[in-house]
């Protein structure tokens, strides 16, 4: 039998404006499924970048935060309850990110942004290899700063279906040996799996040996963190509750990357 994750960090919920479900029934689910530890990682909101698609409003942050406190003290003893939030490091955002990080348990870096313009890595022209190198300086900048130590999807922007070229390669091989040097973990992003797969062997891709493969998580992406030997998890990203309850499908990625020798986490405390 496939031994299951006991943790799960990445979760949302109604506030970010893009899931369902409040935390509560996160939490439910979390304990139906039999995690030991649930995190509630809601999108940060920034002052003066409120999308009410994308994240939790900047006013509402400390709401959010005291409503989860609340729900730790009605479970304990039944689920670990932790909060967080899954947020964007920007050099201009280091004293907000650090209060926040002194007022909950934790935060992962989710960096979808290069700036807080409404703009995304999975859009053009943002997932070129330029801006995928800014992506990975903004990660490791935020890693070496000790803001963060687990590091959500960092294939988010093969959600384009853009080419994984060689300078891609190498900015994943840069972040995955930051984090590795930080004694951080990287995330296999089990939502991703969602967005579809795609035939790596039709295109000019990087280590096109790799056939098909989800755009994220990328198995070329995998292939490089299990070389550099960087801590992995699995990160259910729960945009519904019901996400909690699919094990099986961290069952099947699990044996689809294991040739990749990641080296799993069996426990972390964030």
């Amino acid at each position: 039998m496939i031994k299951r994750q006991t943790f799960n960090y990445h979760t949302h919920t109604y506030r970010c404006g893009h899931a369902i479900g409040t935390e509560e029934e996160y939490i439910q689910a979390a304990i139906r499924s039999g995690f030991s530890t649930i995190g509630i990682s809601e999108h940060m909101g920034y002052y003066g970048w409120d999308d009410e698609k994308e994240r939790i409003p900047y006013a509402q942050l400390d709401d959010y935060i005291n409503t989860v406190e609340k729900l730790k003290e009605k479970y304990k003893g039944i689920i670990n309850v932790r909060v967080g939030f899954e947020c964007e490091y920007f050099d201009d955002s280091y004293e907000h990110l650090k209060e926040m990080k002194d007022k909950c348990d934790y935060l992962i870096c989710g960096q979808h942004a290069p700036d807080r313009t409404n703009v995304y890595y999975d859009q053009a022209p943002y997932y070129e290899d330029k801006y995928i190198w800014k992506m990975a300086k903004q990660i490791c900048t935020g890693v070496e700063k000790g803001l963060f130590n687990y590091v959500a999807h960092p294939d988010y922007f093969m959600q384009s279906k853009c080419d994984f070229t060689e300078e891609k390669a190498k900015a994943i091989k840069e972040i995955a040996q930051c984090v590795k040097d930080y004694d951080g973990v990287i995330e296999i992003n089990l939502k991703g799996t969602y967005y579809g797969r795609m035939d790596y062997s039709l295109t000019n891709s990087y280590r096109k040996e790799i056939g098909e493969s989800y755009l994220y998580p990328n198995k070329a992406v995998y292939q490089i963190i299990g070389e550099v030997g960087t801590k992995v998890c699995f990160g259910y990203d729960a945009h519904t509750p019901n996400a909690l309850l699919n094990r099986e499908l961290e069952d099947s990625v699990r044996k689809e990357f294991e040739v990749f020798g990641l080296n799993m986490i069996e426990d972390l405390y964030l």
